[in-house]
């Protein structure tokens, strides 16, 4: 099995924006720990 996430910030972007990345960025590492765990754990 194959988990790989990638999270990237623009540093040219403004302050405002570079929360909302960041924000997604954790939003979708959380999202892909529980997706495995719940893969992991149903078989």
């Amino acid at each position: 099995m194959w988990l790989g996430v990638v999270l990237y910030v623009d540093d040219t972007s403004t302050a405002w924006m570079r929360a909302v990345q960041l924000i997604f960025g954790v939003t979708l590492a959380a999202w892909a720990v529980r997706r495995t765990t719940q893969m992991i754990t149903k078989t």
